[in-house]
């Protein structure tokens, strides 16, 4: 099973404190650590391009991969940023996996309407692919129009590409390419399972689910020590969705705390921990986790690194793990 981690890129804002985390990751022997994208964000921490982070981090790591979650496909032109790509897998040896999407901020729709940036979704995929693969590229819409654009380098080997997506048109995409779908740790996780389960099941041979969860993780020395842990995360995690619901412009709807313990986040000892990522593996089908040690931001970078520590002597190297870690990730 493949067990990376995400989100730390929040609440901290200078380059330094956070490839110190990276580097950690790299030596504790996590698979992969991944990078949000957004643009033209209000009251949050904006990060205007992952592939700037993922290049700093490649040249700080020597093992880990880098996951891009997600590149908002439709704000690049799909050449260019199919030679930045190239040249980024170039740099990192290859340690690069490629999440891709629409994008959902309201910034963002404001800037680039939403049936345009769906149109530009799909061409920018096509264009994406055939860049990496061709010598010239032509494009007729219902974006991008232009003829014969040479494509000055080429990947030795394409990337994992990912899905981020709600709907129920981006999902049916990534199941008929055989892309695994990020799931999204907010709601609406479980939407997103019910309609890739239901739509997995009008494919001939649907093939095994290709998905990536997100969980919260809050590991402590006793059961009691992590839920205490859990209660202070949920609170930061509380006030982070009301400050994107007021920059969206809609309610808040806050989630009780048992709610999101037992949706959302591996809380417990070392013990319990590894108890809930096997039910996990068996109930979902579990083979791809993106863990967040910091509550998006909740947490200070010393208390992340304790918790990514922690979680990889008692959960990520334990013997007790092994059966379920080693099993192939499909």
């Amino acid at each position: 099973m493949h067990i990376g981690i995400a989100g730390l890129q929040r609440g901290i804002r200078h380059p330094e404190p956070l490839l110190t985390l990276v580097q950690a990751a790299d030596r504790l022997g996590y698979d992969s650590v991944w990078f949000n994208e957004q643009h033209f964000t209000v009251g949050l921490h904006s990060t205007p391009s992952a592939l700037l982070l993922a290049a700093a981090a490649l040249a700080r790591t020597t093992g880990i991969r880098v996951g891009l979650s997600v590149i908002v496909l439709p704000s690049y032109h799909p050449v260019l940023l199919a030679e930045l790509l190239a040249q980024l897998l170039e740099l990192g040896g290859g340690r690069v996996d490629l999440g891709i999407g629409r994008g959902a901020s309201p910034g963002l729709s404001r800037a680039f309407p939403d049936e345009e940036r769906r149109a530009a979704f799909f061409q920018a995929h096509d264009l994406l692919l055939k860049a990496w693969t061709s010598s010239t590229v032509s494009a007729d819409g219902p974006v991008w129009h232009f003829r014969d654009v040479p494509v000055t380098l080429h990947p030795r080997r394409l990337p994992p590409l990912l899905i981020a997506g709600t709907s129920r048109e981006t999902i049916a995409f990534a199941i008929a390419h055989r892309y695994r779908l990020l799931l999204s740790l907010e709601p609406p996780e479980r939407g997103q399972l019910t309609l890739y389960d239901a739509l997995r099941r009008t494919i001939v041979e649907p093939g095994p689910r290709r998905l990536s969860f997100s969980r919260y993780v809050c590991i402590g020395r006793t059961p009691s020590e992590a839920r205490d842990l859990a209660g202070r995360l949920w609170q930061g995690v509380q006030e982070s969705r009301r400050t994107l619901a007021k920059a969206r412009g809609q309610p808040f709807v806050g989630r009780p705390f048992h709610e999101f313990c037992a949706e959302q986040v591996l809380v417990g000892d070392g013990a319990g921990c590894r108890a809930a990522l096997e039910r996990m593996v068996t109930e979902l089908q579990l083979d791809h986790l993106r863990c967040v040690f910091n509550g998006n931001g909740a947490l200070s970078a010393e208390e992340t690194l304790d918790q990514m520590e922690r979680f990889a002597a008692e959960v990520l190297h334990h013997p007790a793990s092994q059966p379920w870690r080693t099993a192939p990730v499909a």
